[in-house]
């Protein structure tokens, strides 16, 4: 959810730093400029904190042990709330 309000925010200083020229939309000869997208985000992001390229080898890997660690989280979650309904289900 981090990633949300960062593109939020982004977005709102964006418009307030960079308000939109009607010049500009008849210079350009079109209805409405564009706004700042999660897209145009998160290629400032890549020109501003370039990361690594993984090889597809390490691509997959990573993918992998995320879905690996969502299950034992899914897992581990369902036994907790398995538990809860168990003790509810015992007579006093």
């Amino acid at each position: 959810m981090l990633w949300l309000w960062f593109i939020a925010e982004t977005k709102l200083d964006w418009a307030q730093d960079y308000p939109r020229d009607p010049q500009l939309i008849q210079q350009l000869e079109i209805e409405v400029l564009l706004s700042l997208s999660m897209a145009k985000v998160q290629e400032m992001l890549k020109a501003l904190l370039p990361l690594n390229q993984l090889s597809p080898g390490h691509a997959t890997h990573a993918v992998i042990q995320h879905l690996v660690n969502r299950s034992h989280s899914t897992r581990s979650r369902l036994k907790t709330k398995q538990g809860k309904v168990h003790n509810l289900k015992r007579p006093i």
